[in-house]
């Protein structure tokens, strides 16, 4: 194959330096191609420079919202840890309103805290609650702790004498 390339290519440079109207022709098809291959590759780029910029600005747009709504919430909390509680509302919604993230934050009573062995530790609503579309939110089970189990048991197996 390689050996084929290099017959061809001396054949090409050949006629390119021997025959002036082959040479005429190479020069102009390199030209148009170059031409072509720059035009291709400039569109591609200002295709990914647009893309880029308009990601820019709606990452802009959503920090804005989320700052604001920080702003919105933090306004006269001095907790510490309602203001952490606020930035995480506001990352995964920055439109909420003061009042939709006091009704999101409800106090967690113990005696509503229950133990599902599926679940892990879990928060019970009230059972006299309606299933109202826009309450099934609050009624839904809300885990409150990781319940994946994962037992490192290697270090147990390195320490056995193998036999």
């Amino acid at each position: 194959m390689a050996l084929g390339a290099w017959i061809f290519l001396s054949v090409v440079l050949f006629l390119v330096i021997l025959n002036r109207p082959f040479r005429k022709f190479f020069f102009w098809a390199a030209g148009i191609a170059t031409v072509c291959c720059g035009l291709f590759f400039g569109y591609v780029s200002i295709k990914d420079w647009r893309e880029r910029r308009q990601q820019a600005r709606q990452a802009a747009i959503h920090q804005k919202k989320q700052d604001d709504c920080n702003a919105r919430l933090n306004a006269n909390s001095p907790d510490a840890f309602l203001k952490l509680a606020n930035i995480d509302l506001c990352l995964a919604n920055p439109d909420i309103t003061v009042d939709e993230a006091a009704a999101g934050q409800h106090q967690k009573n113990l005696d509503q805290v229950t133990f599902d062995p599926r679940a892990g530790y879990t928060l019970k609503h009230p059972e006299g609650a309606a299933a109202a579309p826009d309450t099934l939110r609050q009624t839904e089970r809300i885990p409150l702790k990781n319940t994946r189990r994962h037992h490192y048991k290697g270090r147990r197996n390195l320490l056995r004498k193998s036999t």
